[in-house]
């Protein structure tokens, strides 16, 4: 518990997490934006050759944004326990579960909403 408040109560401690709540917020803003086009555009009477251009654009952008946002997170998580890799993957893989589970729900939730 001491080493926790240890790391909340250090400056550039708590910059580093102001970073990975800005880069967490950013990135799930992209990743919601790309996958909701991507489900409207699908779920659309448009001609076949939106979905042959649109669809792979729109899908590397997500896999590319998804890449660079757990690199960048599990790289502040690392910063912030100063390169303790058992306890950084830790609170990584617990960030990463909170935040993406709450995203997919939000987009089933955003999915069912779309009129067909």
């Amino acid at each position: 518990m001491r080493k926790l408040i240890s790391i909340v109560s250090d400056m550039k401690s708590l910059e580093i997490i102001r970073n990975i709540i800005r880069e967490t917020l950013l990135g799930n803003t992209i990743l919601g934006l790309t996958a909701s086009g991507i489900f409207y555009i699908n779920s659309n009477n448009w001609p076949y050759l939106i979905y042959i251009v649109a669809d792979p654009i729109l899908i590397t952008i997500f896999l590319t944004v998804f890449a660079w946002l757990t690199v960048i997170i599990h790289q502040y998580f690392q910063e912030l326990v100063k390169h303790k890799n058992a306890l950084s993957f830790m609170m990584f893989f617990i960030w990463f579960l909170g935040m993406e589970i709450i995203i997919a729900f939000n987009m089933v939730i955003f999915i069912k909403g779309i009129p067909v």
